[in-house]
């Protein structure tokens, strides 16, 4: 797997069936050489099992494809049709559905998203990898909020997630590249998400938003601006701001100081957190919040999980403490979880901060090699346990997402009204 062969599809150049991408990838994203041992149901896919329907769509894209502009886009499309049932092979199973017997695979799109982003890596543009997972991630969501007529809010959130029109055209050649009863109500939903994208998150739609903060906090510094934008947002997804004209009044909420500032980072065991914390955030003024330490303290053994719950309560004592004066913090944690980062956004949101997520990117066998030379390595069976329950975080999680490589330089940035390195962090 190369960003040649990513460039190669991009211009039409290369074969795109799932023989060809098969015999590539293989090595390279294990699952693929096991989609034909994975089965589907036999009602809501008569046409067998994942290989054959990843085949189907694949086929069903490429009729499609010439609409596309050749470049990334197109490559981006051909990767999320290939990848978008990653997970099955681990995930499905059986369950039985209103006194019937089916085979179901719950959450493999999170799951599939997670799997990949550390095998994607410098495989094609980071923009690109960001997009393909989420098409991965996502691509069930259209249905369901078509299905469940979800408020405009949650539309404008997974515009954020994924690209709409990308969604639109996998999901629409996922539909057809399989045999099922009710194809026709499918489509149906897929048209109404459409309409429901193009009302309320036409394309360049958070554009306004960020001119509105920027105008609202000129001269201000960066952590007001982004703050601002990624509040707006927030606040107008929960349907509680309407229009970017509002954000002055946000602006003004915030006063003339700079805000609080809480980092969280996000990433398993032998990433380089404590590294980045040491050298490159608190030298620019950011106060460490170890959850490793607080457990330390409690246990004497930072590896430890007995006292993980007492140990988290004496981190967020400490949390607080340290945003209470307005400073700022890093929260020095795996951050695995969606429900566990929330917890401490919240904390965050609470006190008037900017929360950025920093995200360090490094392949398994990367994150493994970083582990082992640690002096407090964590058990090989333990950093297995963390990347197979990592949720790798999304757009919408925070106000500011900062992307990292395992050199600890800036891959990108998400939410940030200037979209450049914040705190002077060197870029990739």
């Amino acid at each position: 797997m190369s960003a040649a062969l990513f460039d190669a599809i991009g211009r039409g150049e290369a074969p795109a069936h799932i023989d060809a991408l098969e015999a590539a990838l293989g090595g390279a994203l294990p699952a693929l050489g096991r989609f034909a041992k994975t089965p589907q149901d036999p009602e809501w896919h008569t046409e067998g099992d994942v290989r054959v329907h990843t085949g189907m769509v694949l086929d069903e894209l490429h009729k499609t494809l010439d609409a596309v502009p050749e470049g990334a886009a197109r490559a981006e499309l051909v990767y999320g049709a290939l990848l978008h049932d990653y997970a099955k092979p681990w995930t499905t199973r059986e369950a039985e559905i209103n006194g019937k017997v089916r085979v179901v695979a719950p959450r493999h799109e999170a799951k599939g998203r997670s799997a990949l982003a550390p095998l994607l890596l410098d495989r094609m543009p980071f923009p690109s990898v960001l997009r393909v997972l989420g098409m991965v991630g996502s691509h069930h969501e259209p249905k369901l909020l078509a299905l469940k007529s979800r408020p405009p809010g949650e539309v404008m959130r997974l515009s954020r997630r994924a690209e709409p029109w990308q969604l639109l055209a996998l999901e629409r050649a996922d539909m057809r590249g399989r045999f099922c009863p009710d194809l026709p109500k499918q489509l149906e939903h897929l048209d109404l998400y459409e309409l429901m994208a193009e009302e309320y998150s036409p394309a360049g739609w958070t554009g306004p938003w960020a001119e509105a903060a920027e105008a609202a906090t000129r001269g201000r510094s960066e952590a007001v601006q982004d703050l601002v934008y990624g509040e707006g947002l927030r606040l107008a997804e929960a349907g509680r701001l309407t229009s970017p004209a509002e954000l002055g009044y946000l602006a003004h909420q915030h006063g003339r100081d700079d805000p609080p500032e809480l980092v969280i980072t996000v990433a398993p065991s032998g990433a380089g957190k404590t590294r980045l914390c040491r050298e490159l955030l608190e030298p620019r003024g950011f106060t460490r919040v170890s959850l490793d330490e607080a457990r330390l303290e409690l246990t004497g053994d930072v590896s430890d999980q007995t006292a993980n719950g007492q140990a988290r309560q004496l981190a967020k004592v400490r949390l607080k403490a340290a945003l209470r004066p307005g400073r700022r913090v890093v929260w020095d944690a795996t951050s695995l979880r969606r429900e566990l980062r929330a917890l401490i956004v919240q904390t965050g949101l609470d006190y008037g901060a900017l929360v950025t997520f920093v995200v360090i990117w490094r392949r398994p066998e990367d994150y493994a090699r970083g582990n082992r030379s640690r002096t407090d390595a964590v058990p090989d069976a333990v950093l297995r346990a963390q990347l197979d329950g990592l949720e790798w975080p999304e757009a919408d999680e925070a106000h500011r997402l900062v992307h990292l490589d395992g050199q600890l330089r800036v891959l990108g940035v998400e939410g940030s009204i200037l979209a450049a390195p914040p705190w002077g962090l060197p870029q990739a």
